[in-house]
């Protein structure tokens, strides 16, 4: 009885030391969404001519399915978004802007990210890849990453047709 008692106090103490080097007071944690949303907005619709154009973005991360995963049990899921305007066409969007915008969390708390944009293409595939860190909020002092996978502008809508009004992909986020 007496070890029991001695092997249940050395649990407690390695469990209390772990979490004390793990996550100590004021530290970030870390989190990972494998799966998401991204929604991109264009006023007005893009064409290859290069035009002052309101951009206007949404990001969805998680989702009821495959949730984020998290060192705080709280967090399953995040939503973000930012508007700006910039001279763009179907032709430019291999430029983008660095910035820094809010995360809501679904447990009520904020992340600011803060992050360099570059935009490139993989396999036809326009990859936008954020990477900064975690300014103020929750995880504040955490280095992200964003990856944004879209479908380039269909070519014939910016020739011809009225334009590209909207792209969209899936997203990840990883906080770490």
């Amino acid at each position: 009885m007496r070890t029991l008692k001695i092997l249940s106090t050395l649990a407690v103490a390695l469990a209390a030391a772990a979490l004390a080097v793990a996550a100590p007071a004021g530290a970030a944690t870390t989190v990972t969404c494998l799966t998401g949303t991204d929604h991109v907005a264009f006023s007005p619709a893009l064409t290859n001519t290069t035009t002052l154009t309101s951009i206007t973005t949404s990001q969805a991360y998680g989702s009821a399915l495959l949730q984020c995963v998290s060192d705080d049990p709280t967090v399953t899921t995040g939503t973000s978004g930012v508007s700006f305007a910039a001279p763009v066409s179907c032709t430019t969007l291999s430029s983008g802007p660095g910035g820094s915008q809010v995360i809501t969390w679904n447990n009520g708390q904020t992340s600011t990210f803060t992050y360099t944009l570059t935009i490139t293409t993989v396999a036809g595939v326009n990859v936008a890849t954020a990477t900064g860190s975690i300014t103020a909020g929750e995880f504040a002092g955490s280095t992200a990453e964003r990856v944004t996978a879209e479908a380039p502008p269909n070519p014939l809508s910016c020739l011809l047709g009225s334009g590209v009004s909207s792209l969209s992909g899936t997203i990840t986020l990883t906080v770490v």
